[in-house]
């Protein structure tokens, strides 16, 4: 009979009786990436916290060696580590070693992964590099006069201390978009937190299969491009599009929704609550299903009504939650900026220009001081109402 014994057969691994006639050897294929290897033989290394690190690293250096090799191999029996020490006579002449020997030019280099300190020093240097400098520099950039001519020579430039931050509060063009931006926030995050929340508590008594398919209808314009969607929603603000339709069978005369200045932010605020309902609508129904049955059934049982649990009961504990999603959907709301550029570009008359899109015309005009100095401003506001929510709902958690 002829079969095949698959084992991979090391020291005292050996079956009782082996000998190199009982069994055969042949090189494993090596396909055509030639990456196969072999399993087999010890590691040697030096650890970290050696107090004779380059003593070590020496031997091991010496044991690696041609002559060290083949020595090892006659006292030992061991395959050598390296192919250049395998062409030894002793080795050619055993048909086991031979194999290894044959198989070596295909084999691969085990992977070397780094350490958690090597991990943790590649991303200090990233922060470094892509975080630290660039907010360094744009804070320097602020306290200068710093323009696109100086670009050749960035620090030949003047300190002119709070000079640009001046020049921002007092633009009349920063401080429309500063009531807009506000405007925009202060009807935005309510609307889209309460309808979010709403569509939240519907989603979580609908049963799970069903829900799910909401969920994913709700959430899909999160992760749609932002400019295919301002797109479509600048089609159907059109005087001719489908919004004005619809008006029209019902016999209302739509405006030019984006070429009104009334009209224009509305607009933009009611396509903005309806892109980040999904988020907001994931995080609520997860904070809702964190919430324990057993205290709904408590409070049921104690004579609860439903209006009385969900405002006594789910909406104190949801408080975390609400705080979380008051805070990311203001800060998104104040970074206004990509519903403006793409559909109005700030117009008509300034009626829809955001801070972060002043800031952007600054820098595309040449005025990167003032623009980092208006980026700042943004900063500031944002921590401002940060602090201020978290404040007012920590009282309440």
């Amino acid at each position: 009979m002829v079969g095949v014994y698959e084992e991979m057969i090391a020291g005292g691994a050996a079956p009782e009786g082996f000998t190199e006639e009982s069994v055969g050897f042949v090189p494993m294929p090596s396909g055509s990436a030639n990456n196969n290897s072999y399993i087999g033989g010890g590691n040697l290394g030096v650890f970290t916290s050696s107090d004779n690190q380059e003593s070590s690293w020496s031997f091991l250096s010496w044991l690696l060696e041609d002559a060290q090799q083949r020595k090892l191999f006659d006292l030992t029996g061991s395959f050598p580590a390296r192919e250049e020490s395998a062409d030894h006579q002793p080795i050619l002449d055993s048909p086991v070693m031979a194999v290894l020997k044959e198989q070596m030019p295909n084999t691969v280099e085990t992977p070397s992964y780094p350490s958690w300190s090597q991990v943790a020093e590649q991303i200090g240097v990233s922060f470094g590099v892509f975080g630290v400098i660039p907010l360094v520099s744009s804070l320097g950039m602020a306290f200068s006069d710093l323009r696109v001519t100086d670009i050749h020579d960035p620090f030949n430039v003047n300190f002119i201390a709070f000079d640009n931050f001046v020049t921002v509060l007092g633009d009349s063009t920063f401080q429309r978009a500063l009531r807009n931006t506000l405007g925009f926030v202060v009807f935005g995050v309510p609307l889209s937190l309460f309808s979010a929340l709403v569509l939240a508590v519907m989603l979580n008594a609908l049963g799970r299969r069903l829900a799910t398919v909401f969920r994913v209808g709700y959430y899909t314009p999160v992760v749609t491009t932002i400019v295919a969607v301002a797109v479509v929603w600048r089609i159907m603000y059109q005087p001719n599009g489908l919004i004005n339709s619809l008006l029209a069978t019902m016999g209302i005369e739509g405006p030019n929704w984006l070429g009104n200045p009334l009209t224009a932010l509305p607009a933009l605020t009611l396509m903005a609550v309806w892109r980040s309902i999904g988020s907001s609508m994931v995080i609520f129904l997860a904070g809702l299903q964190a919430i324990p049955t057993e205290v709904k059934e408590a409070a049921s049982v104690d004579g609860a009504t439903t209006l009385q649990s969900f405002f006594r009961i789910t909406i104190p504990m949801m408080t975390p939650t609400i705080l979380l999603n008051a805070i990311l959907t203001t800060t998104g709301f104040m970074q206004f900026f990509d519903e403006p550029f793409v559909m109005t570009n700030g117009g008509p008359l300034q009626s829809t220009t955001s801070i972060a899109l002043y800031v952007f015309n600054q820098f595309q005009w040449g005025n990167y001081s003032v623009g980092a100095a208006g980026a700042y401003v943004l900063f500031a506001i944002i921590s401002i109402f940060a602090i201020i929510q978290f404040r007012f709902l920590r009282q309440r958690t």
